[in-house]
């Protein structure tokens, strides 16, 4: 249903041979088969075309109630939703049609990160408390840590097992591991450019160290051009959360080790360089 997801999908689509790999560079192309929302009839896979949102569970509504028709009782029909889409009353009105229809052959696992393309869900259009009011529509609700898979898989053993609908509620930080963008209401569709990917694999390289490297490791790793703007990036950034928990988690984590900033910066300099 959130079908904004679909790099995803394509991405599995293309591992598992429905298409070559070298045709995911062709993503967001007009024409492509591979547009920012999936088609129908365009790509190899695709069976449910998206768009607006809101329409996923009422198809998947319509999947599970044709499959109880047929009498495949060992099939199950898994709708996946974004949480901002719950602004929408096509929704609402799938989620209260499921519980009528009692179908136990229908799972929906909602993305709950908290933010959609206008901001925060909660300043948008408050959805809490989500799983009481799925709770209200006769919904069996299991809530879940979505970065965790141990914790997803067990859930849907779960869900296979319920007597109606099941709705998985996974918890999730948009740009989860980067702590510059998680969780961030502005980084919900970012565009990511050449020089954006390699803040972010200095991001994961660096870890603990990344506030505190000396401006000459940018430039002597990346050379004067894009040294100078991790640099300014890096500067900036620390800036921007000096005073929140991520700033103090490093500081703490730097005194821990006992080191001054002439030694700590020498354990950088042999640490990966």
């Amino acid at each position: 249903s959130n079908g904004h997801a679909c790099p995803a999908l394509y991405a599995i689509l293309a591992k598992a041979g429905y298409f070559p790999e070298f045709k995911l560079n062709d993503l967001r192309k007009l024409g492509s088969g591979l547009e920012g929302h999936p088609r129908r009839g365009f790509l190899p896979g695709i069976e449910i075309s998206s768009g607006s949102l809101g329409m996923g569970l009422s198809q998947g509504i319509g999947l599970a109630s044709g499959l109880r028709l047929n009498k495949a009782n060992n099939k199950v029909v898994v709708v996946m939703m974004s949480d901002g889409e719950h602004d929408e009353g096509s929704v609402w009105e799938a989620i209260m049609s499921a519980s009528q229809f009692k179908l136990n052959n229908l799972i929906a696992i909602v993305d709950r990160n908290g933010t959609q393309i206008g901001g925060f869900t909660e300043e948008q259009m408050a959805l809490e408390p989500l799983a009481k009011k799925y709770l209200s529509f006769n919904w069996h609700v299991l809530e879940v840590n979505g970065h965790n898979f141990g914790q997803i898989i067990t859930a849907f053993s779960k869900a296979y097992q319920m007597s109606g609908p099941t709705v998985i509620i996974s918890h999730t930080k948009g740009c989860k591991g980067l702590s510059f963008m998680e969780g961030k209401s502005n980084v919900h569709n970012p565009k990511i450019t050449q020089d954006f990917y390699t803040f972010i694999e200095v991001e994961r390289a660096f870890g603990v160290f990344f506030c505190f490297a000396p401006p000459f490791y940018f430039f002597r790793f990346f050379g004067p051009g894009l040294g100078k703007k991790i640099n300014d990036f890096v500067e900036c950034r620390i800036q921007r959360i000096a005073k929140k928990h991520i700033f103090e988690r490093r500081v703490h984590e730097r005194a821990k080790h006992g080191f001054n900033s002439f030694w700590f910066s020498k354990l950088v300099e042999l640490a990966i360089f």
